[in-house]
Protein backbone atom coordinates (compact mmCIF):
# COMPACT_ATOMS: atom_id res chain seq x y z
CA UNK A 1 0.00 0.00 0.00
CA UNK A 2 1.28 3.47 -0.82
CA UNK A 3 2.24 5.76 2.02
CA UNK A 4 1.09 8.81 0.05
CA UNK A 5 -2.07 9.58 -1.84
CA UNK A 6 -0.08 10.77 -4.84
CA UNK A 7 -0.44 8.58 -7.93
CA UNK A 8 3.16 9.29 -8.92
CA UNK A 9 4.40 7.75 -5.68
CA UNK A 10 2.28 4.65 -6.29
CA UNK A 11 3.54 4.19 -9.84
CA UNK A 12 7.17 4.34 -8.73
CA UNK A 13 6.86 1.33 -6.44
CA UNK A 14 8.88 -1.45 -8.04
CA UNK A 15 6.42 -4.21 -7.12
CA UNK A 16 3.79 -2.45 -9.23
CA UNK A 17 5.51 -3.61 -12.43
CA UNK A 18 5.08 -7.25 -11.46
CA UNK A 19 1.46 -6.59 -10.57
CA UNK A 20 0.84 -4.94 -13.94
CA UNK A 21 2.37 -7.95 -15.68
CA UNK A 22 0.00 -10.25 -13.78
CA UNK A 23 -2.98 -8.07 -14.74
CA UNK A 24 -1.92 -8.17 -18.39
CA UNK A 25 -1.69 -11.97 -18.20
CA UNK A 26 -5.18 -12.19 -16.68
CA UNK A 27 -6.54 -9.96 -19.44
CA UNK A 28 -4.99 -12.19 -22.12
CA UNK A 29 -6.38 -15.34 -20.52
CA UNK A 30 -9.81 -13.86 -19.85
CA UNK A 31 -10.56 -12.90 -23.44
CA UNK A 32 -13.85 -11.05 -23.90
CA UNK A 33 -14.73 -11.39 -20.21
CA UNK A 34 -11.99 -8.87 -19.45
CA UNK A 35 -13.38 -6.11 -21.62
CA UNK A 36 -15.47 -3.28 -20.27
CA UNK A 37 -18.52 -4.30 -22.30
CA UNK A 38 -18.09 -8.00 -21.45
CA UNK A 39 -17.93 -7.32 -17.74
CA UNK A 40 -20.66 -4.67 -17.85
CA UNK A 41 -23.20 -7.36 -18.75
CA UNK A 42 -22.21 -9.20 -15.55
CA UNK A 43 -21.54 -6.34 -13.12
CA UNK A 44 -21.65 -2.58 -13.65
CA UNK A 45 -19.51 -2.01 -10.56
CA UNK A 46 -17.02 -4.62 -11.75
CA UNK A 47 -16.89 -2.97 -15.17
CA UNK A 48 -16.10 0.37 -13.52
CA UNK A 49 -13.34 -1.22 -11.49
CA UNK A 50 -11.95 -2.92 -14.61
CA UNK A 51 -11.96 0.42 -16.42
CA UNK A 52 -9.88 1.92 -13.59
CA UNK A 53 -7.46 -1.06 -13.61
CA UNK A 54 -7.01 -0.77 -17.38
CA UNK A 55 -6.34 2.96 -16.98
CA UNK A 56 -3.66 2.19 -14.37
CA UNK A 57 -2.06 -0.37 -16.70
CA UNK A 58 -2.04 2.21 -19.49
CA UNK A 59 -0.61 4.87 -17.15
CA UNK A 60 2.12 2.44 -16.14
CA UNK A 61 3.04 1.86 -19.80
CA UNK A 62 3.30 5.59 -20.38
CA UNK A 63 5.27 6.16 -17.15
CA UNK A 64 7.82 3.51 -18.13
CA UNK A 65 8.58 5.35 -21.36
CA UNK A 66 8.49 8.87 -19.89
CA UNK A 67 10.71 8.35 -16.82
CA UNK A 68 13.94 7.61 -18.75
CA UNK A 69 13.25 10.66 -20.91
CA UNK A 70 12.83 12.85 -17.80
CA UNK A 71 16.17 11.60 -16.50
CA UNK A 72 17.83 12.34 -19.85
CA UNK A 73 16.43 15.88 -19.82
CA UNK A 74 17.68 16.45 -16.26
CA UNK A 75 21.16 15.16 -17.18
CA UNK A 76 21.22 17.30 -20.32
CA UNK A 77 20.22 20.40 -18.37
CA UNK A 78 22.96 19.73 -15.83
CA UNK A 79 25.55 19.26 -18.60
CA UNK A 80 24.35 22.46 -20.27
CA UNK A 81 24.74 24.43 -17.03
CA UNK A 82 28.26 23.05 -16.52
CA UNK A 83 29.19 23.92 -20.11
CA UNK A 84 27.82 27.44 -19.59
CA UNK A 85 29.92 27.87 -16.45
CA UNK A 86 33.04 26.68 -18.25
CA UNK A 87 32.34 29.01 -21.15
CA UNK A 88 31.85 31.98 -18.85
CA UNK A 89 35.00 31.11 -16.92
CA UNK A 90 36.98 30.83 -20.15
CA UNK A 91 35.54 34.07 -21.50
CA UNK A 92 36.30 36.07 -18.37
CA UNK A 93 39.75 34.57 -17.96
CA UNK A 94 40.55 35.56 -21.55
CA UNK A 95 39.21 39.09 -21.20
CA UNK A 96 40.90 39.68 -17.81
CA UNK A 97 38.21 42.15 -16.83
CA UNK A 98 36.43 39.86 -14.43
CA UNK A 99 37.55 40.28 -10.81
CA UNK A 100 39.10 36.85 -10.28
CA UNK A 101 38.61 37.07 -6.53
CA UNK A 102 34.85 36.94 -7.14
CA UNK A 103 34.95 34.38 -9.94
CA UNK A 104 34.95 31.24 -7.79
CA UNK A 105 31.92 32.43 -5.78
CA UNK A 106 30.02 33.41 -8.92
CA UNK A 107 30.76 30.14 -10.68
CA UNK A 108 30.04 28.04 -7.59
CA UNK A 109 26.59 29.62 -7.40
CA UNK A 110 25.99 28.71 -11.05
CA UNK A 111 27.20 25.16 -10.48
CA UNK A 112 24.97 24.75 -7.43
CA UNK A 113 21.95 25.68 -9.53
CA UNK A 114 22.99 22.97 -12.01
CA UNK A 115 22.41 20.19 -9.45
Amino acid sequence: MCAHVSLCVCVCVSSLYTQVKKVKDYIKEGGSAFTYEGLKSISIAGAGLLKWVLAMVNYNNVAKTVEPKRKKVADSEKNLRIAQVRTIWHFFSCVHEFPHAQAPDYLCCMLRSAH
